[in-house]
């Protein structure tokens, strides 16, 4: 089951959160998969240009980009999960 924004400590007192809870619920179960997975890569982005850090991406990680396609959609959906604890 889906936790509401509040969960995540996210309060409708900023606008956007509350213009989003009224579009898409307050749990935003309402919101289309394929835009769900467009915000997660343009907010990704946008922390990522963000970033102070001045470190170059490691081959690593590169490495996991470029491989990508060998998971499943919901073994990406579990990556994105775990790499959020990180984050």
């Amino acid at each position: 089951m889906a936790k509401p924004v509040g969960f995540f400590s996210l309060s409708a007192d900023n606008k956007l959160i509350a213009e989003m809870t009224q579009t898409w619920g307050e749990d935003l179960s309402g919101m289309a998969e394929n835009d769900c997975l467009w915000l997660i890569g343009r907010i990704s982005h946008d922390l990522w240009l963000g970033s102070d850090s001045n470190e170059a991406i490691t081959e690593d990680a590169e490495e996991v980009a470029n491989r990508l396609h060998e998971l499943k959609s919901w073994e990406k959906i579990a990556l994105i999960r775990a790499l959020i604890q990180e984050a």
